[in-house]
Formats: C-alpha cells, sequence, structure tokens
C-alpha cells in the first residue's frame, strides 16, 4: 500500500498496512563558525527493514504460537496462559472497556499507543523481552493529531479492524482481528415525564450533552 498521506510518522503498527513504503531519515547538520546547515538523506530501506521484520503471519492463534515458542516465555505457566492472556487485553482495549473523545462524526480512541506502550512495560503475558503491541488493519481509521498522538478514529456508524500482535525471530505475529464498533460505544439516555418517555441515543460519556425536551427529566 502507498505511504499514508495525513502527515503523521510511520510506527510498528503500521507495518501490516506500510510495510513496504521506503523509509528515510532527514538529518541536518551544523558545524561551528561554519554558516548554514547542511543537509544529509540516510535510506534506511522500507519500514519493515527498519523495525527487522522480514515475515507477516495473520491471524495467528496465540495458544498455538505460543505452545511452539515456550521458550520464549518467562517460564511454562505463562506459556500455558498466554492465549488467555491476549483474550484479557482484548477485552481491556475494547468497548466499553476504553474512553472515546467525540469530534463532529468522528469517535477518538486516544493514546491507544502510549497505552500499549505502558502495558508492554509490565508484560502482563510473560514474555522474554517481548511486548505484545497492536496493529491497525483499516487504513481510514488510523489517526494522528496534536491532541491525541495516536488514534484509532472511528466515523460514526462505522468500525475499524485491528489486531493484537508481537513480532518475534524475524516474523510479526498478528491475532485474530477484533473490531471497534462506533454503535459499540452508544448508550441511549431516557427523557420522562410523568408516564411518557423519550429515548435519545448518544455516546459514552457524552450523556451530558443531551438536553431534555421541556418538562422532561433524565431517568
Amino acid at each position: 500500500m502507498a505511504a499514508p498521506k495525513d502527515g503523521g510518522n510511520l510506527t510498528g503498527e503500521d507495518i501490516y498496512l506500510y510495510g513496504k513504503t521506503q523509509v528515510q531519515w532527514k538529518v541536518g547538520v551544523q558545524k561551528k563558525n561554519c554558516p548554514g546547515i547542511t543537509n544529509f538523506v540516510i535510506n534506511i530501506g522500507t519500514l519493515s527493514d527498519s523495525f527487522r521484520v522480514k515475515a507477516i503471519n495473520t491471524n495467528v492463534d496465540p495458544q498455538t504460537w505460543a505452545n511452539e515458542n515456550e521458550n520464549v516465555f518467562i517460564d511454562f505457566t505463562k506459556a500455558a496462559q498466554f492465549g488467555a492472556c491476549v483474550k484479557s487485553l482484548q477485552t481491556r482495549f475494547s468497548p466499553p472497556n476504553i474512553r472515546i473523545e467525540l469530534q463532529g462524526n468522528t469517535l477518538f480512541v486516544p493514546g491507544l499507543r502510549i497505552q500499549m506502550f505502558q502495558l508492554a512495560f509490565t508484560n502482563p503475558c510473560g514474555t522474554n523481552n517481548l511486548g505484545v503491541s497492536y496493529q491497525d488493519l483499516s487504513p481510514e481509521c488510523r489517526s494522528f493529531t496534536e491532541t491525541f498522538d495516536r488514534s484509532v478514529a472511528i466515523k460514526k456508524g462505522a468500525s475499524c479492524d485491528i489486531a493484537l500482535s508481537l513480532s518475534h525471530d524475524g516474523t510479526l505475529e498478528i491475532f485474530p482481528k477484533y473490531s471497534l464498533k462506533s454503535k459499540d460505544f452508544e448508550v441511549v439516555v431516557t427523557c420522562a415525564k410523568g408516564k411518557l418517555t423519550k429515548k435519545f441515543t448518544t455516546y459514552k460519556g457524552y450523556e451530558f450533552r443531551v438536553k431534555c425536551p421541556t418538562g422532561y427529566k433524565k431517568k
């Protein structure tokens, strides 16, 4: 896939989509007492090369992978629990456990990359120096903003596919994908006036934006 045009920097979470994109480092050098700056362009190779990924496996069953790679775990108990651990991480990074920011017709899951990095430091799944990360699988959902750093952006009525992943021995293992659906963040606010009720759909955390009609109160 061609390099994205959204202005964001490519990272390890982009290898599935943009692994063949050519990467360059641009370095400006200035010497003391000499006018001007000399710019150098260093060609790194592809994004996959820069992260030392030679192959990609998709839809990998995490427990099967752990059983075949027990030597990369702290101990055999962590290897035996790896599938359950990955599932628990997916639950942790799924609605309603993650917060959103609503801007116009787009729901942002802010700072997902930062959250995953913080999680990697605790290494809950017990791999030796291998942190579980994620891959963006829907290019239209990839978002960089000054406010959120790195986010998943979900249009109202749409969904975005992501997958937890792990890089080992030159191979990016991508576990089964799951979807973040805008519908899963919806909540219903009920306004009541005696026996009469009116219902309004909004998003979790934005119930305060719903204004009940005159004479109605939120239940």
